[in-house]
């Protein structure tokens, strides 16, 4: 830059190495807008022009100071790349996107992205302008202060939709320090980006842009970004999530991490032009969108402040998704495909266990798709085996993809925070209960059933206070720590998601062991939908009534069952397992506290029950 500052004719004090207003009019001059057949003289245009075409990665051959058709045949390439009209010389555009992150902020764009909810009159002022797509938030940032309210409103992609333009999404929760990366919030960042693009309704081949936005060191991005992205990958691929992964932030940040092929596309925070990543590093080959400028548009209800963003066309964003009540919709259809392949199955005469229905099959199909609830010997006690040759039937003769998770239903008005709903733990908890059927509530005592769901969390809930009880009586921890968002507590072993699917299990299981021959698919679709009669707007007090009845002392001496009875040998056995594989035993803690375990337990459950 201070090369053709020199060549512009700046003075020394007036040259600064930056593209401002001088340096563009030297750049638009005619002496500057070298083209085929120029030739380097008194001037160094020609010289600097294939300077800078080589450190965007389009060598010219010799750097001879001569524009040859060789050369133009780069430069249109280069043009092409960043979408610049053809000019095949160097005019201002091209010499600006060879020289700054930016290139030109005033050229034309057809994206945008902001924080700000779209509304008919917001969109009228985009459309007016020439943008057709727009970048959206996910979500807010959860658990700390956050003054920026960017998420996806109740009703704003209709809107995106009535103006015909289409919307790509965007996901940053913090991301702006490095001490934001690693692995597992990595894989935090795509559950909950997953679970927000599922309510949403977006399709599975939609890229989410997963946000790096600070200007991270290249030692960096190695040592602590890319094992975010990992985290990512395989979060992604451990709950079947079909979404494409972009990342947005500086070119060396989207290049590093593209080329571990962990990103598909780049969206490059270009208009960052003093970040470390954008200085001497060439637009990524995957770049979907070039961030370039931040501006007001509009006037009065239609102003709105946005980004510009170049889009290169290989990620064409997405028509916004219909309302996104019927958001399970796929999963509904995938256990009613489970239910016909089990009843096409069973009328094979496929030799299964005596009394194996077509509804016991699909939920040990879905526990399945977790290989712990498969091999470990300990979950053939509690539930019994699971059919491999019923597993084979269903991938490969029927060919069905496994899904391996739903969006929760009691979150779903919860615009961009939506959570996750695990099918293999459901599975596995559902198949134990139906394996061994559910206690009456006066004989006060556990089974593996039990076991299999909310006992087996609990007894996991004692060795957890063992491990980082301190500070709490045994009845505040149950009452902290059971049932908590998972990202409050990671090494809870009893979460929010657990306590769901332990209840539902229980719920759903107690059917199939009533009526071994329901329909499994119906039961499902109608506990788990959004009418208001689905069993999971109810499912605490129904949990409740079920396993622990209206007593409240009886209801403790129940709950505290798992921890200290000692009657059946199989649960004794199974029980010291599940100890044993959190480092802790029986005796670990005391008869008390086990109470107070308890009767936390029961009194966060009565919490939940009256909020309900």
């Amino acid at each position: 830059m201070y090369a053709l500052q020199y060549e512009i004719g700046m003075a020394d004090g007036v040259a600064n190495g930056s593209l401002g207003p001088a340096t563009k009019m030297g750049l638009s001059s005619a002496a500057a807008n070298v083209t085929q057949g120029s030739t380097d003289s008194t001037k160094y245009f020609v010289h600097l022009f294939q300077a800078a075409l080589v450190f965007n990665d389009y060598s010219t051959g010799a750097y001879d100071g001569v524009f040859s058709s060789a050369m133009t045949t780069k430069v249109k390439a280069f043009q092409t790349f960043t979408l610049l009209s053809l000019s095949g010389r160097a005019d201002f555009p091209t010499w600006a996107s060879l020289l700054v992150s930016t290139g030109d902020p005033e050229r034309s764009a057809k994206a945008c992205d902001c924080i700000t909810t779209i509304t008919a009159d917001r969109a009228a002022t985009l459309k007016s302008l020439g943008y057709t797509t727009i970048g959206r938030y996910l979500t807010n940032t959860p658990n700390i202060p956050d003054a920026t309210d960017k998420n996806i409103k109740p009703g704003e992609l209709a809107v995106i939709k009535s103006a015909g333009m289409r919307v790509f999404p965007i996901f940053q929760e913090g991301g702006t320090g490095v001490e934001f990366f690693n692995a597992s919030n990595g894989r935090n960042a795509a559950r909950r980006a997953h679970v927000a693009a599922k309510s949403y309704g977006f399709a599975e081949d939609t890229v989410i842009y997963f946000a790096v936005d600070f200007d991270a060191l290249e030692d960096e991005v190695y040592s602590n970004v890319v094992p975010h992205f990992q985290g990512i990958a395989a979060a992604l691929k451990e709950i079947g999530s079909n979404y494409l992964v972009g990342v947005y932030g500086a070119r060396n940040t989207c290049r590093i991490v593209s080329d571990a092929e962990l990103a598909d596309y780049s969206f490059v925070s270009g208009m960052s032009t003093g970040y470390s990543g954008n200085l001497g590093f060439s637009l990524p080959k995957n770049w979907a969108f070039d961030q370039i400028k931040e501006y007001m548009v509009g006037t009065g209800v239609g102003a709105i402040n946005i980004d510009k963003d170049v889009m290169s066309g290989i990620d064409p964003a997405q028509v916004p998704p219909a309302s996104s009540l019927s958001v399970n919709y796929e999963v509904f259809a995938y256990i009613d495909s489970l239910q016909q392949a089990a009843v096409d199955w069973l009328a094979t005469g496929a030799a299964e266990p005596a009394g194996t229905t077509a509804s016991m099959l699909v939920i040990n199909y879905l526990r399945a798709g977790d290989d712990k609830y498969v091999i470990n010997p300990l979950w053939t006690i509690i539930a019994g085996s699971v059919s491999a040759k019923f597993t084979t039937y269903v991938e490969s003769s029927k060919k069905i993809a496994r899904i391996k998770s739903m969006i929760e239903p009691s979150t779903l008005a919860s615009a961009g925070n939506s959570r996750l709903y695990g099918l293999e733990h459901f599975g596995a908890a559902a198949s134990a209960v139906v394996y061994n059927g559910v206690p009456t509530v006066t004989s006060a005592i556990v089974n593996l059933g039990d076991l299999g769901g909310w006992a087996g969390d609990l007894i996991q809930t004692q060795a957890d206070f063992t491990k980082f009880g301190a500070g709490y009586n045994a009845e505040g921890f149950s009452k902290v720590f059971i049932g908590a968002f998972e990202e409050s507590y990671p090494d809870n072993h009893f979460p929010w998601s657990d306590l769901l699917q332990d209840i539902d299990a229980l719920l759903l299981g107690n059917k199939i062991r009533l009526s071994p021959t329901a329909s499994f698919a119906s039961l499902f679709r109608a506990y788990f939908g959004t009418g208001s009669t689905a069993g999971w707007r109810t499912r605490y007090s129904a949990f409740k009534a079920l396993r622990f009845g209206s007593n409240y002392e009886k209801a403790i001496q129940i709950a505290g069952a798992p921890l200290v009875q000692t009657s059946d040998g199989t649960f004794n056995a199974a029980r010291t397992a599940v100890l044993a594989a959190e480092g802790t035993v029986f005796g670990g803690v005391s008869d008390p506290d086990k109470a107070g375990l308890a009767r936390g337990f029961i009194l966060n459950l009565d919490g939940r029950v009256a909020a309900q």
